[in-house]
């Protein structure tokens, strides 16, 4: 005979089947304890630890780095010396002693040209204040107790856009004249 399906009238009804219910989330605890059990947790201790150690050693190394490097990289100075006897170089100025003028005709006296400075910096690493630091110190590294600008230029706005989508430098440059002026021959102002 051959194989009939129960029929609605003659099939058991068996009891329906109970809810199943959700399993119950472990809890973070009880997760972490389950990791530190696996080879996988156990190497997650051992790289993150080690990484959390290599790291507080470098941490004050980068710092100083990144310090160094937005004090100094943003602005790259170098100097021409002019013909110059040996006989009218200068000692070292300090800084603060290094004065800017924008003309020559501003200049209280009779002066010595010692060089040409020539100062750049990217576009979004510095500004004028940086650049105008930059040549005071190379100036008084000279012995110049002063500066006369020349000109300070800003990329332009092509060299901005070719700097943002290229990922190239858009150059701020700045050029002056370091001299000497000489404390005896002031002109009255």
């Amino acid at each position: 005979m051959p194989y009939q399906l129960p029929s609605q009238s003659n099939a058991v009804h068996a009891a329906p089947l109970p809810m199943l219910r959700p399993l119950p989330q472990a809890s973070p605890a009880h997760r972490a304890t389950r990791r530190r059990r696996t080879l996988a947790g156990v190497l997650q201790r051992v790289v993150t630890g080690t990484m959390r150690r290599v790291l507080r050693g470098l941490a004050p190394v980068l710092s100083a780095t990144v310090v160094l490097a937005s004090n100094t990289a943003c602005v790259s100075t170098n100097a021409t010396l002019l013909d110059v006897a040996p006989s009218a170089r200068r000692a070292p100025v300090p800084v603060e002693q290094v004065r800017i003028y924008r003309l020559a005709s501003q200049v209280p006296g009779r002066y010595d040209e010692l060089a040409l400075i020539n100062s750049e910096g990217a576009h979004g690493m510095t500004n004028e204040k940086k650049m105008l630091e930059s040549m005071r110190r190379k100036a008084g590294e000279l012995g110049a107790n002063a500066l006369i600008l020349e000109a300070i230029t800003e990329p332009s706005a092509g060299a901005k856009v070719a700097a943002t989508v290229f990922g190239v430098s858009a150059e701020r440059k700045g050029k002056a004249v370091a001299i000497y002026v000489h404390a005896d021959s002031a002109r009255p102002m």
